[in-house]
């Protein structure tokens, strides 16, 4: 039998079709704009509109909003095209939206996958939530700047995700969220804008434990640090993994890797794969199917495809040339 929040859930899945989106032209924005969209009955205010999805047959066109959103990955994951970036977002993971950001959801067919969105109308920030908010000047700043900028100019976004005890607190607020939301019971409006000065606490939380923890260690220790761990663990190693082992966000360590060393994780991984497996042919006779395995290429075809394209020639080539290299005499200068 279904607990309440999955029939409030399964609800909110109703309710993702059934929004009304009417359209806005800003100067300068070329993207579609939607205007908040009218809520589902039998919501009749459309100052905070929340529903939920699961799967998405097709990339969504990419779109902007006049709304503030936040996009919680409550189970599963899903990626977005976010600013002209694909970021993959993880359960926990929030996405945190001033209006106007460009984006589109890419598409997922994996029906474990819950996706909650909640819409809130900018006004409603600046009328009664602002007071309230946290002594956080970046996020003070994050949620004022749409009253005073251009939406050309103003769009940011922000990626967030607490440690253990934070994110347990967090999904209470977002099951708090669904649970009024959807049950309507009495003062639930000011229940529901309560529970997100909560939200909001938290994320400042969690903003200020990341500027701590990228305060307390130079970006040259950490990079070290992590291409040392990598040259050991290349094999098994994930940007998810790195990232928890860290403290940092998977999408906030790849962009400082890049950053600092000019590489995403994906080709660092392949440089000491690649590297190791070299050493092996020529150091070796293992047989190539188990340098492959090694190396951290479980399918061989795999392997094949990208010591290939690295090196312009297979694996036994290469074992081929390193041995006849090795097997030459030497020349002696006198």
């Amino acid at each position: 039998m279904a607990s309440h929040i999955d029939q409030a859930i399964k609800t909110l899945i109703e309710y993702y079709p059934k929004l009304e989106y009417s359209t806005l032209e800003v100067k300068g924005i070329r993207d579609p704009i939607f205007r908040m969209p009218i809520p589902v009955a039998p919501h009749r205010r459309g100052d905070i509109v929340i529903s939920a999805h699961k799967t998405i047959k097709a990339r969504e066109p990419y779109h902007r909003h006049d709304y503030f959103l936040i996009n919680y990955v409550y189970r599963g994951e899903y990626h977005a095209f976010i600013e002209g970036k694909d970021v993959l977002l993880q359960k926990g993971d929030i996405y945190l939206s001033q209006p106007f950001v460009p984006h589109s959801l890419l598409a997922h067919e994996n029906p474990d996958d819950i996706i909650l969105s909640v819409r809130i109308r900018k006004e409603l920030i600046f009328k009664s939530l602002l007071p309230l908010l946290p002594h956080d000047k970046s996020l003070l700043d994050f949620f004022t700047e749409p009253l005073y900028s251009n939406p050309i100019d103003c769009h940011k976004y922000r990626i967030l995700s607490g440690d253990k005890a934070l994110n347990t607190s967090i999904h209470a607020v977002f099951q708090i969220l669904i649970l009024d939301y959807v049950d309507m019971n009495s003062c639930y409006e000011t229940v529901m804008e309560s529970a997100l000065v909560m939200l909001f606490s938290f994320l400042s939380r969690c903003t200020q434990k990341q500027r701590q923890r990228t305060e307390g260690s130079s970006t040259s220790n950490l990079i070290d640090n992590i291409l040392q761990n990598l040259s050991k663990n290349y094999a098994t190693a994930t940007l998810k993994d790195l990232a928890a082992e860290y403290g940092y966000h998977p999408n906030y360590l790849s962009t400082i890797l890049q950053k600092e060393t000019g590489k995403t994780f994906s080709q660092l991984i392949r440089e000491f794969r690649l590297e190791r497996a070299c050493a092996l042919l020529r150091n070796s006779d293992l047989p190539i199917e188990e340098i492959a395995i090694i190396a951290g290429y479980p399918h061989n075809s795999n392997f094949y495809k990208t010591f290939k394209k690295e090196y312009g020639q297979s694996p036994q080539q290469y074992r081929q040339a390193a041995q006849k290299e090795a097997a030459s005499p030497a020349i002696l200068l006198e």
